[in-house]
C-alpha cells in the first residue's frame, strides 16, 4: 500500500508540474515583456527606470567622465559631468544685492558692444549672450551677425559648419534640461576649432512650433562656449566665453503667455547654464568667469504675433519676463558677480548700477 500510495503521489506530482508547466513558462514571458515595455517608457520618458525618487537641481543623474585635460590643465579623470535638472517656478522680483549692476553705453555702432575692444583696467573676464536661431548657425542678422563678426566668421566657411555640426552633435542624447560639459578630447571631431570647452543644457520649450516647422524644437537651449586664447574676439583675452541660446519666437506659442513664461524660462537657463559652467571651470582648477553680458533676446520680429505682422508683444513686457528670470536664478548662484545690460534694456535696469563699459563697438 505505501508503494502504491508513493507511486500515487509521484504520478500527481508528475502531472502537476506537467499542467502548471505551461503557466509558468507563460508569466516568466509576460513578466519579461512587461519589464520591456517598462524599459522603453523610461527611456522615451527621461525616467531612469529606478525607484521614483524626488531629485533636488543639484543632484547628478548621470556620470559621463571628462577624461582629457584643458590647455595647461589637468583635469581628473574621474570628474563626472554635472547632469541636473530644475522645474519653473513663479520668480522674485527683486535684484539680489550680491550683484553688480551695468548699463552699457553705445559703441561705434550705437548698440552696446557686444564684446570689449580693448581691457580697461579691472575688466573681467565675461561671457556674453548671443541670441541665436533654431537652425544653430552664429552669423545671419542682428545680434548673431555682431557675434559672427566679431569671432570672424564667414557664412558657408569652414568655421560656420563647425559650429553648426557642433551645436547638432552636442545636443545628441540630451534630455530636456540637463547639463552637459565637454571638451575637444570627450567630442573627438565635432569640436570647433575655435572652443576648447562647452556646456550644454538642453530643452524645448515651444510643443507646437510654428514659425519653422522643419527644425528641431530646442528653445531654451544654452550652449556656453569657451574660446581658446587665439580665438578670444578681437585678441581681447577678457572676451571668454560666448552663451549662444536659442530664444522663444512668439510665432511659436499660442498666446502671449505661454510665450512670455517661455522668456523667463529662457533667462533662468541662461543663467543656470552660465553658473554650471563656472563650478566645473572652479572644480578643474580655473577661475570662474564672473561677468554675464546680456541682449534683449525674444524682442522686435521675435516678439510679432503670428499672422499679425504689425502686432508684437510689447518689448517692456519681454524685458520683464527677462529680468525676473535673471532674479530667480540670480539669487541661486555663487559665481556670477557682475550682470551687463545692453542700452536698449535700459527700461528694467535695477535702480542701483554702477557706471558701465561706454568703449568698444557692437
Amino acid at each position: 500500500m505505501e508503494t502504491l500510495s508513493n507511486a500515487a503521489s509521484t504520478v500527481a506530482s508528475f502531472l502537476y508540474k506537467a499542467v502548471t508547466l505551461p503557466v509558468r513558462i507563460g508569466c516568466f514571458f509576460i513578466g519579461k515583456m512587461v519589464k520591456a515595455v517598462s524599459n522603453v517608457y523610461n527611456y522615451l520618458t527621461g525616467n531612469s527606470g529606478q525607484t521614483t525618487q524626488k531629485q533636488s537641481p543639484s543632484t547628478p543623474i548621470d556620470n559621463r567622465q571628462v577624461t582629457a585635460a584643458m590647455p595647461g590643465q589637468a583635469i581628473p579623470a574621474s570628474m563626472p559631468a554635472t547632469i541636473a535638472q530644475t522645474s519653473f517656478s513663479a520668480p522674485p522680483r527683486t535684484a539680489p544685492a550680491s550683484i553688480n549692476y551695468q548699463l552699457l553705453g553705445s559703441g561705434r555702432s550705437g548698440f552696446s558692444p557686444i564684446y570689449d575692444r580693448v581691457s580697461q583696467p579691472g575688466d573681467l573676464p565675461l561671457g556674453s549672450v548671443n541670441a541665436g536661431d533654431p537652425f544653430k548657425y552664429v552669423g545671419g542678422k542682428g545680434i548673431n551677425k555682431g557675434h559672427a563678426d566679431a569671432l570672424g566668421i564667414q557664412k558657408g566657411s569652414q568655421d560656420d559648419l563647425e559650429f553648426i555640426n557642433f551645436h547638432d552633435q552636442f545636443m545628441k542624447g540630451v534630455r530636456r534640461e540637463q547639463l552637459v560639459h565637454a571638451i575637444p578630447a570627450t567630442r573627438l571631431g565635432i569640436f570647433p576649432s575655435k572652443l576648447q570647452a562647452a556646456t550644454v543644457l538642453y530643452d524645448c520649450l515651444a510643443t507646437h512650433p510654428k514659425g519653422h516647422p522643419k527644425y528641431q524644437i530646442s528653445d531654451g537651449t544654452v550652449f556656453v562656449e569657451e574660446f581658446t586664447d587665439s580665438a578670444c574676439p578681437h585678441g581681447n583675452l577678457n572676451n571668454r566665453i560666448m552663451l549662444y541660446i536659442i530664444p522663444p519666437n512668439r510665432v511659436d506659442y499660442p498666446d502671449d503667455q505661454s510665450f512670455c513664461h517661455a522668456v523667463e524660462k529662457m533667462a533662468i537657463n541662461t543663467v543656470r547654464a552660465f553658473e554650471e559652467h563656472n563650478l566645473w571651470r572652479i572644480r578643474n582648477g580655473l577661475a570662474p568667469v564672473p561677468v554675464l553680458r546680456l541682449c534683449a533676446f525674444s524682442s522686435s520680429i521675435f516678439a510679432q504675433r503670428p499672422g499679425q505682422p504689425a502686432s508684437s508683444v510689447d518689448v517692456r513686457q519681454v524685458l520683464a519676463h527677462i529680468q525676473n528670470g535673471l532674479h530667480h536664478q540670480l539669487a541661486q548662484t555663487s559665481t556670477i558677480k557682475t550682470v551687463q545690460y545692453s542700452n536698449v534694456m535700459q527700461p528694467i535696469v535695477p535702480q542701483v548700477v554702477s557706471p558701465g563699459n561706454l568703449q568698444g563697438g557692437g
